[in-house]
């Protein structure tokens, strides 16, 4: 029997509802692949040919396959060109054009030869070293295959092209392409593509509208979302499916809305029988991520789990956290909701108490091992305290299970999605 594969999605939720109308969504999205601390300072890449575009010109610079960008200091001359083939803009065999919107474009050197120096500029090379082309980094420009086929970098395929940003002494990385394509590289690493096509169909639907309610989330870097956990699993072209691909063009444009807005369809692994309110896990009321009970998410892998910790154990897992509470002497449950989640919860201490609320209970004791809020807590004689509960991840929103279980019921996609957001309306972007 094949291993069913599911995939959590642990929101670092932030309440953010576009304002935007439908007719000024935006066709791309940039996914940042390395930034922060995992910029680099250089990396190799592949294309089918090397095209730089603006998303309205599109120029050939080379062809061949293997390519490298890097951060270097160069020059630049002071006449103006139309072309990169423009008569006079290499002054000798070394030069390369250098531009930051493909409408200008200036002669450039690694020489220091004359003209204005660009300190750290983004430099991109062919495989024998040879410079070919020169930008400010800024992310007006991306990289892509002259057929369109995808591009490989840090050993992963991705569709659409590469931008590189230029930090202080470092190279963002994003992978910009349509949204459409970027989906087809989510929703088989949030659900198995082997599940029922209408659960698929509901899980490319809560993706699309999570990333578009969520498109401003990583503006400050230079991109809108991250390839993993903070935003939606991201894995490229590697990853695709066809039967998630299918899910993903069957449902091409449909997001969720509420009050004319794109909705954040939130998704977890599966509730254990009652959903969650997002009030109670993060905070802010919102009216289609409510408590209610989910009886399609009551018979599968995430229902009735278990495990077992000793007092030490928990001690000097509070310790590792900074917290010294000495000898855990109980655990006390401070709130539950009325879904039975709970909310607030101590550990108490001969030296101190430590109190963990909402989601950072789970990140008290570990999101593998606390895998939901819906649970409860007993102490043994012996000084070891078991932990019972069910469901897997925030309980908020679609239960992924669960909507396996309505599709392989005869449900459709639209009864799915309109059972766990209440309130919302689905319509084209």
């Amino acid at each position: 029997m094949k291993k069913i594969r599911i995939f959590i999605t642990a929101f670092v939720f932030i309440f953010l509802l576009s304002n935007a109308s439908n007719a000024a969504m935006p066709e791309k999205i940039g996914i940042g692949l390395r930034f922060g601390s995992s910029a680099v300072s250089t990396a190799d890449f592949n294309t089918s040919g090397l095209v730089v575009s603006n998303d309205v010109s599109n120029i050939m610079l080379k062809s061949g396959s293997n390519y490298n960008v890097k951060l270097a200091d160069i020059y630049i001359a002071n006449e103006n060109y139309q072309s990169i083939s423009q008569e006079g803009i290499k002054k000798d065999e070394s030069d390369f054009p250098y531009s930051d919107d493909l409408t200008v474009f200036k002669s450039a050197s690694l020489k220091a030869k004359g003209g204005t120096k660009i300190s750290k500029a983004v430099v991109i090379s062919d495989k024998k070293g040879k410079t070919i082309f020169a930008t400010s980094g800024s992310g007006n420009l991306f990289f892509t295959s002259a057929d369109f086929s995808p591009v490989e970098i840090f050993g992963n395929r991705y569709r659409g092209g590469l931008k590189f940003l230029k930090n202080t002494s470092s190279i963002t990385v994003v992978n910009y392409l349509n949204v459409e394509e970027y989906l087809m590289g989510v929703v088989p690493n949030e659900m198995s593509p082997s599940w029922n096509i209408e659960a698929l169909k509901a899980q490319a639907v809560a993706a699309r509208s999570f990333a578009y309610s969520n498109y401003s989330k990583f503006t400050p870097y230079g991109f809108n979302l991250t390839p993993d956990t903070r935003s939606q699993m991201y894995k490229g072209y590697n990853s695709e499916n066809e039967r998630s691909n299918q899910a993903v063009a069957q449902t091409k444009g449909v997001v969720g809305y509420y009050n004319g807005k794109i909705a954040q369809l939130i998704y977890n692994a599966s509730s254990g029988g009652r959903t969650e309110s997002s009030a109670n896990v993060w905070g802010g009321n919102i009216p289609y991520l409510v408590a209610q009970n989910d009886p399609y998410s009551v018979n599968n892998p995430y229902q009735n789990w278990t495990f077992s910790m000793t007092g030490t154990e928990i001690e000097n897992l509070m310790r590792a956290r900074g917290k010294n509470i000495g000898k855990l002497v109980g655990i006390r449950l401070d709130e539950v909701s009325p879904s039975g989640y709970i909310l607030k919860i101590t550990f108490l201490g001969d030296k101190s108490n430590v109190t963990y609320s909402k989601d950072n209970i789970r990140a008290s004791l570990g999101y593998s091992k606390l895998k939901s809020l819906y649970f409860n807590v007993s102490a043994t004689y012996n000084n070891t305290y078991i932990f019972t509960g069910n469901g897997y991840g925030h309980g908020v929103g679609m239960s992924q299970y669960g909507a396996k279980t309505m599709a392989d019921s005869g449900y459709n996609y639209k009864s799915i999605l309109l059972f766990y957001y209440p309130n919302i309306s689905l319509g084209q972007i």
